[in-house]
C-alpha cells in the first residue's frame, strides 16, 4: 500500500469536509475519499459518470484495503446520494455552471442539510449566485495556489434563507475578501492581483469595441474593491 498525498487543491477541499460520511462526485482516482476514510471518516461514496475513472477508483480503493468502507458508483451527478445519504458532498474540479446544474437537479442537498464542499474551476459567480438564491449559507471559503493556478474552495449548507451579494462578491466571495482584508495569506494577495489583472484586460478589450458596458462597470467595481484591500495590506 502506498501513502496518499493530496495536491494543495485537494488538501484544501479535504480540510473543509465535516464529520461523518462523504460522497465525492466526479471522483476520478478516489484519492480524496481514500484519504478521508484513512483519517477517520466512517464511510465514503466515490461517484463518477464514466466507467474509466470508476475502475481507477476501485483499483486504488482495493490497494488500500478500503473496499468495505468506500462504495464506487458509476452514475451522473447526485443520482446515488439519496440511497447512500452522505453527511458531506464534495464536487471538485468542475466548472461552476456544471456544479450548479448537478446541485439543481437533486433535492438531497436541501432536504438533508448536508455539508457541501465545492471547488469550481471557473464561473464561481454562477455557483455562488445559485447557492445564495437557493437558500444555501456559505460558511467558509478559501483560496489555494496549486500548479501555477489559484483555486477557490466553498463550503455551504442549506438553511432556507435567500441571500444577495454584490456582483464582485459573487465572483470573489465575501468571506475570501473579508479574510484578505484582515489577515491575508500569500495566496490571497497573489490571487487578488491575478483577478485584478484579468479584470483590467477585459476592460481594455471591451474599450476597443464599444463604450462603457454593464460588464465593464462590474469589472471596474471589482478592480476598485481589490485596490481597497491591497492598499490596506501592502
Amino acid at each position: 500500500m502506498y501513502e496518499i498525498k493530496l495536491s494543495p487543491r485537494l488538501a484544501a477541499v479535504a480540510e473543509f469536509v465535516g464529520k461523518g460520511s462523504v460522497a465525492d462526485i466526479g471522483t476520478d482516482h478516489a484519492l480524496l475519499p481514500i484519504c478521508l476514510v484513512e483519517r477517520g471518516h466512517s464511510r465514503a461514496l466515490a461517484s463518477d459518470i464514466n466507467e474509466g475513472p470508476c475502475q481507477r477508483a476501485r483499483t486504488n480503493i482495493y490497494a488500500h484495503g478500503l473496499h468495505s468502507k468506500i462504495k464506487v458508483v458509476c452514475c451522473p451527478g447526485l443520482d446515488a446520494v439519496d440511497e447512500f445519504a452522505p453527511d458531506n458532498i464534495v464536487i471538485a474540479g468542475m466548472g461552476g455552471e456544471m456544479i450548479t446544474s448537478i446541485l439543481a437537479a437533486s433535492e438531497y442537498p436541501k432536504r438533508s442539510h448536508c455539508r457541501l464542499v465545492l471547488q469550481p474551476q471557473s464561473m464561481q459567480d454562477v455557483l455562488r449566485r445559485y447557492l445564495c438564491e437557493s437558500g444555501f449559507c456559505i460558511d467558509r471559503e478559501t483560496v489555494v495556489f496549486d500548479g501555477g493556478k489559484y483555486y477557490q474552495v466553498i463550503a455551504a449548507r442549506h438553511d432556507g434563507e435567500v441571500r444577495e451579494l454584490c456582483e464582485y462578491e459573487y465572483k470573489l466571495g465575501r468571506l475570501n475578501l473579508a479574510r484578505a482584508a484582515k489577515s491575508p495569506a500569500e495566496a490571497d494577495i497573489g490571487w487578488l492581483k491575478a483577478q485584478r489583472a484579468s479584470a483590467q484586460r477585459r476592460i481594455m478589450g471591451r474599450s476597443e469595441t464599444c463604450d462603457d458596458t454593464p460588464e465593464q462597470a462590474r469589472d471596474r467595481q471589482l478592480v476598485c474593491e481589490i485596490d481597497k484591500i491591497l492598499k490596506k495590506v501592502e
